[in-house]
């Protein structure tokens, strides 16, 4: 005897990510962010700087990427990945930046510390093409640039 009978199978396919995973994509997961901005009516330094940024692949370690009205910030799983990125930063265009912490939590008994650390970063308000009037001094020091007939001084 035989018996045949034709049903419906449905598959359910469940995925599941790592913790580490679902920390990186759960939001406020972020323990270093920076913050790049310029200050400028133009963005040309700025959008030169963000395409070297996806050329050389420094962003790869980043979480997550937000825009902001002056610039963009970048958010970072520990420090030493966004001391990276502001160094890497810092090696391609002149920059001013400071690092600031933020106590998170702490546990007295096992002596556990965390932080949240920023770093901001201002990037020089002068753009590649722009016409640099030195003042005298300051082009003696710098090599007896002339004075008068210094063509435009170009950062990059």
């Amino acid at each position: 005897m035989i018996l045949q009978q034709q049903f419906v199978v449905e598959y359910i396919v469940a995925n599941q990510q790592c913790d580490k995973c679902q920390q990186f994509n759960a939001d406020n997961t972020w323990w270093a962010v920076a913050q790049i901005r310029q200050k400028v009516n133009h963005k040309r330094t700025f959008l030169w700087l963000e395409q070297l940024i996806l050329r050389h692949g420094a962003h790869e370690q980043a979480n997550s990427i937000k825009e902001q009205p002056d610039g963009l910030d970048f958010f970072f799983a520990n420090k030493s990945q966004m001391a990276k990125f502001v160094d890497f930063v810092s090696a391609v265009t002149p920059i001013r930046h400071k690092t600031a912490k933020q106590l998170i939590s702490h546990d007295i008994q096992s002596n556990i510390f965390n932080f949240k650390y920023t770093a901001s970063v201002e990037i020089a308000p002068v753009c590649k093409d722009d016409l640099v009037c030195l003042p005298r001094r300051l082009a003696a020091s710098t090599g007896n640039i002339s004075y008068a007939t210094s063509p435009a001084i170009e950062i990059i």
